[in-house]
Parts: structure tokens; sequence; C-alpha cells
């Protein structure tokens, strides 16, 4: 009777281990669970409504740049730059024969897609002309949401002119490592052609982005003009490329 009671004794000491490490799993579970729910909901959350605070112009008639500024555009769908159609974003012109979308496959006009961040896009090669109607659309990839904007383009504003320049210098890092590209840089040229606002849209490291910066803040410009006699600011962006010979 003794030896049965103990054997009962262990064979209950071993269904309490048993129980012990079935709880440490569900335990384990649950906090891998708690953690992908945590992960999913921070996507979900980064993922924003789009929202479209100003749209700005550049070039002259039948070839504008475009720099639309805002918050929660996500990220392009293709690598920048990029010349065609992307499935996110969308220009109609009420000019355009038939009410077509720049940057739709078979137009007749593709847009160039050189920058895309959250709270910036720049396009260039919108075939349109001064006064023209446009509506513009954009979707957030992540979240699914999209945004729109209305408006004209701007009445007979010139573009801006260089008239002076510096050219960028490589840093030590770069010149090491034999490193090129071309980064993208947006600025607001003032009424008295000075840069204000400079702002790296598409970077490319090692130190060239400081570097770029650093050459524009020494650019002059005559200033965009409207109707040829007041000077206007307007936002225009610059590509600075590093080569090395």
């Amino acid at each position: 009777m003794i030896h049965e009671l103990r054997n009962r004794q262990v064979c209950f000491g071993c269904g309490i281990a048993k129980l012990r490490v079935s709880s440490a799993r569900i335990s384990w579970a649950a906090s891998v669970f708690g953690l992908f729910l945590t992960m999913l909901l921070a996507r979900l959350g980064a993922a924003q409504t789009p929202e479209i605070a100003s749209v700005q112009f550049s070039g002259s008639d039948g070839n504008y740049s475009v720099l639309i500024t805002g918050s929660g555009f996500g990220h392009s769908t293709v690598s920048l730059p990029y010349t065609g159609d992307v499935q996110n974003f969308r220009i109609g012109d009420s000019a355009q024969i038939g009410h077509g979308e720049w940057g739709h496959s078979g137009d007749r006009n593709l847009l160039t897609y050189k920058s895309w961040t959250d709270s910036s896009i720049v396009v260039s090669g919108l075939g349109a002309s001064p006064g023209d109607a446009l509506v513009l659309a954009l979707w957030n990839e992540d979240s699914g949401e999209g945004a729109t904007w209305g408006g004209n383009i701007p009445t007979r504003i010139s573009a801006p002119v260089v008239i002076h320049s510096v050219e960028a210098e490589y840093s030590e890092e770069a010149q090491r490592a034999r490193y090129q590209g071309m980064c993208l840089i947006s600025l607001i040229v003032d009424t008295q052609g000075i840069p204000q606002n400079i702002r790296v849209m598409r970077p490319l490291g090692m130190g060239l982005d400081e570097k770029a910066v650093e050459a524009i803040r020494q650019y002059k410009f005559k200033p965009a003009m409207r109707d040829g006699k007041t000077p206007v600011p307007v936002t225009i962006a610059i590509e600075v490329d590093f080569k090395l010979y």
C-alpha cells in the first residue's frame, strides 16, 4: 500500500510538472501573439490618410514641374527617378483633349517622378499651360486612403533663372569610396532671388547632401516674375550630380 501510494504521488507530481510546462507554452504563445498584434497596429497606425497642404508649379508652358507637400503620402511604388505610369498618382487637365490624365499609360505626356517621401512629391514633365484647371489625386499604398487637390496653373509667371551657381564639392568620405550619384534639393527662390527653405528631397548620403545644400545656399537667381513686372517667390527643385572623373 505504501509503495502504491508513493507511485501515485510521483504521478501526481508529474502532472503538476506537465501543467507548468503547458502554462509556460501558453504564456510564450500569448507573448508572441501580443508582439505580432502590436507590430500590426503600429504599421496600421503609421499608414496615414494623405493630406495635401500645397501644390507649387515651376517651369513654363508645356513643361512644368510640380512640388506637392503635405503628409501621409506613403512611398513610391517604383524606383526613382522614373518616367511612366504609376498606379497611385494622377493629374487630370481639363484643357487636354478627352480630359486625359498625365502619368497614365497611353497618354501623350508621361510624368517623371523625381522624389516621393511621406511629406513631399516632386514630378516633372507636366505638359499643361498657364491657367489650365487641374485635378490631382494620389493614394497611400499602405493605408489605401487617397487625397485630391484642384486648382489652376498660375498665369504668366516666369521661372527663376540661375545667374550665379557654385559647384558642389565632394566629401572626403565619398571621394575615398569613389561614390557617385544625384541628390534632389527643393528650395524657395524669394523675390530677391535668394534661396530659402532649402531641403533635401532625395538624399544621396556620405556627406554629399550637406555639400549640395552648402553649394545651393550660394546660388543667386533672377526671381520669378508675374506678367514680367512683379517678382514673386516660387518653389523649385534642383538636381545636384556628383561624378568622379
